[in-house]
C-alpha cells in the first residue's frame, strides 16, 4: 500500500478570511487557490508567515536543510523527523502572532519524488497542527501548493 501523501482540501466556502479570522481550524490544507498574495494578506492580519520550497529538494537530508533555512529552525534543532516535530510543536522562537502560517510550495512533485518522506512529512506536519491550545496557544496552519 503505498504511503499516504495528499493532505484533505479546506472545507467548501473556505476563504483566506476564514483562515485569518480563526474560523478556520488550524491544520495541513490542500489549498485549492493560488497562494499568492496569502502571505501579504497574513502578515497584515498580524500573523507570523513563512515559506518552504520543496522544488528543488532531492532527498531527507536536503529537506532538513530547507526546513531549517525556511522556517529559521533554532541552531540546536538537530536534522531529523523528531527534532523537526518538536521545533514545530514549540515555536517559541517565532514571533508572537494570533496565527501561524506555513505556505509548502511543489508539494505534488515532492510527494512523487519521495512519497515516504512526503508521508512522513505530511504525519508530522498533521501532529503539530493537532496540538492542544494548552500545549502551544497560537496555531498553526500549514498550506500546501
Amino acid at each position: 500500500m503505498p504511503p499516504h501523501t495528499e493532505p484533505p482540501q479546506p472545507p467548501s466556502g473556505t476563504t483566506p478570511e476564514r483562515l485569518l479570522d480563526g474560523t478556520l481550524p488550524a491544520g495541513v490544507y490542500r489549498w485549492p487557490d493560488p497562494l499568492d498574495d496569502l502571505p501579504s494578506r497574513a502578515r497584515d492580519a498580524g500573523w507570523h508567515t513563512s515559506r518552504l520550497s520543496l522544488d528543488e529538494v532531492p532527498d531527507k537530508e536536503s529537506l532538513m536543510r530547507a526546513c531549517a533555512q525556511a522556517l529559521r529552525l533554532p541552531e540546536y534543532v538537530g536534522h531529523n523527523w523528531d527534532a523537526l516535530e518538536e521545533a514545530l510543536g514549540d515555536l517559541s522562537w517565532w514571533p508572537e502572532a494570533p496565527g501561524h502560517l506555513l505556505l509548502v510550495n511543489g508539494w505534488p512533485s515532492y510527494a512523487r519524488r519521495l512519497p515516504r518522506d512526503a508521508a512522513t512529512l505530511l504525519s508530522v506536519l498533521n501532529q503539530v497542527t493537532a496540538l492542544d491550545p494548552g500545549v502551544r496557544p497560537t496555531p498553526l496552519t500549514v498550506l500546501v501548493d
